[in-house]
């Protein structure tokens, strides 16, 4: 038996393709925002430090751009170009705080990760980077469960509840529990159902616990998706999933039945939650000027809320109409660009997928249309996920649970 020597590991580190540790860099700091970061941290402190070094080095170690030419996406380049330029001319022209600026152009460089990391994307296995996010899901949902006890100490405030990464965790564990057992049919899938679908309730416990109407109508949507697959392609089986589903359903029924109680609730006293009349705002900051329609009022702009008792802020509930309110129509243009390719090479894969890309497609609708939590790093590492899709890049992007590509 040959014992590998101390030099003969380090050659083999020495020699791992840049772009690898790139990856596992990015995977680190993943892992490190889940157990003890925030989505959007007053401050910078000794962890937000170290996840920023750690994403930095990760760009220098990939190969960026190649996202752009492997998919022919000029409307990404010309999104990324935009975005660091005519937004802040107009922050300048505006007048808008130094801090604010900053506050926005981090998130922006969030959803820019499919560009900035395009080598990750072209060149390597992606089971590190989906195991990430889902990862990343969990020790959210963990600390929002054990907020005094698990790792970084998290409050209602800190809206870990609401990130896309937990979402995507409840859909996808649910969804792989379902697809699983409708195309194994065996024994040791039908042992998995319990485990993956506690691992989906632990991720959906917080949201419903902080009553979000969007994210728990978008996990049943998304798991009826999955479940409608299974009827198109397994029928005999889906029928029996749907019975064992009832039957999960009646048991925690009891214990379910208050937060269903509070989300009905919830939307009688709320509503759209001012969503219109925020846009309504948006719009109105903006027209001011021939200039603002088209440009926007440049990053770390600020206006007053109505979904916040009219408190000036400088983020919106959606990510459209943050677009309309920094970088103008212009933006809202490219950046609808951006993401429609997206999520159009998302719907392409559908039935192939359908656990992964729902489990994405959910959360990304969300961010996009209703919540402020595209403002995050999960948020650029789910857009990571789609644009690996798009572009089809790794194989075992489908062969993530085993070689008969039963996971999606």
């Amino acid at each position: 038996m040959n014992i590998p020597t101390y030099t003969s590991v380090m050659q083999k580190f020495m020699h791992w393709p840049q772009r690898d540790m790139g990856l596992f860099l990015i995977v680190g700091a993943a892992l490190l925002y889940g157990a003890f970061g925030y989505p959007t941290p007053d401050s910078m402190g000794g962890v937000e430090w170290a996840i920023a070094a750690m994403v930095l080095a990760a760009f220098f170690l990939s190969r960026p751009w190649n996202f752009l030419s492997a998919g022919g996406l000029t409307c990404a380049r010309l999104f990324f170009v935009f975005g660091l330029s005519v937004p802040l001319i107009m922050a300048v022209i505006s007048g808008n705080a130094p801090r604010a600026i900053v506050r926005d152009v981090i998130p922006f460089l969030f959803m820019m990760m499919p560009v900035l990391y395009g080598g990750v994307l072209r060149d390597h296995n992606q089971k590190l980077l989906m195991g990430a996010v889902l990862g990343v899901g969990i020790l959210f949902s963990l600390r929002c469960v054990f907020p005094n006890d698990f790792l970084g100490q998290s409050s209602k405030l800190d809206y870990l509840a609401n990130m896309p990464s937990v979402l995507m965790a409840a859909i996808f564990f649910a969804g792989f529990a379902i697809f699983n057992f409708c195309a194994r049919f065996d024994l040791k899938s039908l042992v998995r159902v319990p485990f993956f679908l506690a691992l989906s309730a632990l991720c959906l416990w917080p949201v419903l616990e902080t009553v979000q109407r969007a994210s728990t109508g978008m996990y049943m949507l998304c798991v009826l998706g999955v479940l409608m697959v299974c009827f198109l392609r397994f029928p005999k089986r889906a029928l029996v999933m749907g019975g064992v589903l009832v039957l999960c359903l009646a048991a925690v029924w009891q214990g379910a039945a208050p937060s269903l109680d509070a989300l009905a609730q919830k939307n009688i006293l709320v509503g759209s939650n001012m969503r219109l009349a925020e846009l309504a705002a948006v719009w109105q900051k903006i027209s001011q000027t021939p200039l603002g329609v088209v440009f926007g009022q440049g990053w770390g702009a600020e206006y007053a809320s109505p979904a916040v008792a009219g408190i000036t802020v400088n983020y919106t509930h959606s990510l459209l109409s943050a677009l309309i309110l920094k970088t103008g129509l212009t933006g809202l243009f490219l950046g609808l660009l951006y993401l429609g390719v997206l999520v159009k090479g998302l719907f392409e894969n559908l039935y192939q997928h359908p656990v992964l890309v729902l489990a994405i497609l959910g959360p990304l609708f969300i961010d996009i249309f209703l919540y402020a939590s595209y403002k995050s790093l999960d948020f650029g590492l789910v857009l990571m996920l789609a644009a690996a899709i798009k572009l089809s890049i790794s194989e075992d992007v489908s062969k993530i649970a085993s070689e008969s590509r039963v996971l999606y």
